[in-house]
């Protein structure tokens, strides 16, 4: 059976790391290198020259997937071990700011009206992520009250609705019902374009007959 191709953006120095340290294991799992990061999981048999390779065959994925000037940095790095590490030297602080910066972000979050629900939630995520990495876990509980407080008054009665709706909430329960009046809300704009649509054309129409009647008359 064929594998999946999985596409995955070459990181540079501006982009999220922790995310794409994420993608770019699912890359390792697929070529069967992933466990090269965890000697002990190799198995009992395994000799030194199918250690090299699969040291081999990770490492040079990983350099497909690095720009060039992330390239250039990591250039004395000659096994995935010493590869990754570096990596993570470079980026993985960089990115995940300190503990109490990024428990400010989560727990004042609010949604910007400018940007969409989507765009909104993956924002939402990142932050998430970034507590996770450094192992602070928001709970369940705590993420759904926080997502509900930075609503915007657009989405007033669809929280209600999950406040006051449900004996328990979860982040899954959360996120449908949003969607869905994300939705809802894209529908109501579309069928108001179209009704300020049909009304200017009816209203040209009616010009039109007028303008003909009075034309007819004369």
């Amino acid at each position: 059976m064929a594998s999946t191709r999985f596409e995955v953006s070459k990181f540079n120095e501006n982009g999220d790391f922790a995310l794409w340290r994420k993608k770019i294991r699912v890359i390792l799992v697929q070529h069967k290198v992933v466990k090269i990061f965890d000697e002990e999981s190799l198995p009992e048999n395994i000799t030194e020259s199918e250690k090299r390779d699969m040291d081999e065959m990770a490492y040079s994925t990983i350099l497909l997937y690095l720009s060039d000037e992330v390239l250039r940095l990591v250039d004395e790095a000659t096994t995935i071990g010493e590869l990754w590490k570096k990596l993570e030297s470079l980026y993985l602080t960089k990115f995940l700011p300190n503990k109490l910066y990024l428990k400010k972000k989560f727990f004042g979050y609010k949604m910007e009206k400018s940007k969409g629900l989507e765009e909104n939630l993956d924002e939402f995520q990142k932050i998430i992520v970034g507590l996770n990495n450094i192992g602070e876990k928001m709970s369940d509980e705590n993420q759904v009250v926080i997502l509900l407080n930075s609503l915007p008054e657009t989405y007033r009665e669809v929280k209600a609705a999950i406040k006051y709706g449900q004996d328990s909430l979860t982040m899954n329960i959360v996120l449908d019902a949003l969607k869905t009046r994300n939705l809802e809300i894209k529908k109501e704009h579309k069928d108001g374009e179209l009704l300020m649509a049909r009304g200017r054309s009816e209203k040209m129409t009616l010009k039109g007959k007028e303008k003909s009647s009075r034309m007819n008359s004369n």
